[in-house]
């Protein structure tokens, strides 16, 4: 599938050199690091959860503590904290993970914010396995405060 090139547009230029749009070449820690030819099996593993999880960095930060979104809108409210830190994911269940993937809502019941709710559509199609891979993973990740 071809996609066309990215162009950015006059505040897009501005964004980028205020560093307050990051480009991702600029988020690699090492770019003489080996890369994987293959993303990790799919199965219920931390390998495999910390591979999906790579999207959920763009957001939720490398460390996935949340904070303001970088180059969000400025009306979008901090990510969560999605590490097993008693402000982030540490009371959850992994029946809570799924709800909030699947239907857009916390384990009180209120409706994720933008643009976490617009993620639903593609968290309903993950697989169980995925799923539990994802959730795996974030439970192994260094419980941190949120940013």
């Amino acid at each position: 599938m071809w996609s066309p090139p990215v162009t950015l547009g006059p505040l897009g230029k501005i964004l980028v050199a205020t560093g307050a749009l990051p480009l991702a070449a600029d988020l690699i820690e090492r770019h003489d690091a080996d890369h994987l030819e293959f993303p990790p099996t799919a199965e219920v593993s931390i390998a495999f959860g910390q591979h999906l999880a790579a999207v959920c960095t763009g957001c939720h930060t490398a460390e996935l503590a949340g904070g303001p979104i970088p180059g969000g809108d400025p009306s979008w409210g901090p990510a969560a904290n999605l590490t097993p830190h008693a402000e982030g994911l540490g009371s959850w269940s992994y029946d809570d993970f799924v709800i909030a993937m699947r239907e857009g809502r916390g384990p009180d019941g209120v409706a994720l914010l933008t643009p976490m709710d617009l993620m639903v559509p593609y968290a309903t199609e993950m697989t169980e396995v995925e799923m539990e891979a994802l959730w795996t993973y974030l439970q192994s990740v260094p419980p941190v405060a949120s940013r």
